[in-house]
């Protein structure tokens, strides 16, 4: 399987995430969150109206200054520069913002804006669920724990995401990346989606019944969190 198919299976099981975790959300918080939170589904119908050459992607130009170019970045999964739909659903059913009426291309955050600090949680909810993940056999009699670790593992990586355009540069990533902060974000994101892989494989392998494959794939993980910890 090619990179570019297999992250489009990724974002597509991102994506499915993102909404069952919507609709479980919105169990718990009933019609207070539907009040304040439109459809999604609406509100990239009219963001998209701003798409003047009718690619099916949205530039920055073409959101000419709306208050989304604000989180353009977050919303670039893919990071080529372009906003698709499906990436602007992904965001807006993972991020908690609140989609509002008005122009296109406006979305206004209801909640905090990105920050190191909410990074630093997610990473260290993350570092919990590998732990765990460390100490398993993946057995049957394991597999429902472990599959619980292994969506709080993919729920905190996919939160992290949201906030790597807070996170200052290190010491050794200023060496690498000089002042290039948008080559040091794509990098910092290539690197948070291929955690994501990576889990999504282990998850695959556990689900297969393979033992051995879910403990070398999170060696793997366990592996490229040490090496990428100073950088980014």
């Amino acid at each position: 399987m090619t990179f570019m198919r297999l992250l489009s299976v990724i974002t597509l099981l991102l994506f499915s995430f993102a909404i069952a975790h919507g609709q479980s959300d919105s169990g718990r918080s009933g019609g207070r969150r539907a009040n304040r939170q439109a459809d999604p589904d609406q509100f990239v119908q009219r963001i998209m109206s701003s798409d003047a050459d009718e690619d099916g992607k949205l530039s920055r130009e073409e959101l000419a200054g709306g208050r989304f170019l604000e989180v353009f970045d977050q919303v670039d999964a893919n990071g080529d520069g372009q906003l698709e739909p499906s990436e602007i659903v992904l965001y807006l059913r993972t991020s908690g913002d609140g989609v509002k009426g008005g122009t296109a291309g406006e979305a206004k955050p209801a909640d905090a804006a990105p920050s190191e600090k909410a990074f630093m949680e997610e990473m260290e909810r993350s570092g919990r669920a590998l732990m765990s993940l460390r100490r398993t056999s993946f057995k049957a009699k394991t597999f429902d724990r472990d599959m619980k670790m292994l969506l709080e593992l993919e729920s905190s990586l996919t939160a992290a995401r949201r906030h790597v355009s807070a996170v200052p540069m290190s010491l050794a990533a200023k060496a690498m990346f000089g002042s290039d902060q948008k080559a040091y974000r794509r990098a910092f994101q290539r690197h948070m989606v291929a955690s994501l892989i990576e889990t999504l494989q282990v998850e695959m392998a556990i689900l297969e019944g393979d033992a051995a494959r879910a403990k070398a794939g999170v060696a793997a993980l366990v592996k490229s969190r040490n090496e990428s910890h100073d950088l980014f």
